[in-house]
């Protein structure tokens, strides 16, 4: 399921907040203007659709910023997977094989 942040978290209440939920939740570190964040967008929706029990949350780096800072994000898209409460996987870039990858070899 995609999810749009629209409250400030840091990364450890984001996680806690959605441990409980799913058994996969990745982070979508995008931004408007964008280019390559605009290519790889209907990768990740159709991937949320694939994996409904997935939490994806897509987070607009200019309107959360101390999050984005905290999670170390330079570069967008940036992808931070988290399983039991532990970041397991990080993907930069628009390479949707191995962000499916990313998250099949988590589940």
């Amino acid at each position: 399921m995609l999810h749009i942040l629209n409250e400030n978290h840091n990364i450890s209440n984001l996680v806690d907040l959605t441990n409980n939920t799913a058994p996969l939740n990745v982070l979508y570190f995008t931004a408007s203007w964008c280019g390559p964040c605009k290519k790889i967008s209907p990768h990740v929706e159709t991937l949320s659709n694939e994996y409904p029990k997935v939490n994806f949350y897509k987070i607009d780096v200019d309107e959360f910023e101390d999050l984005t800072s905290e999670a170390s994000v330079n570069c967008m898209p940036t992808f931070l997977v988290y399983k039991n409460n532990q970041k397991v996987g990080t993907m930069e870039g628009v390479d949707e094989n191995k962000l499916t990858n990313l998250v099949k070899n988590n589940l």
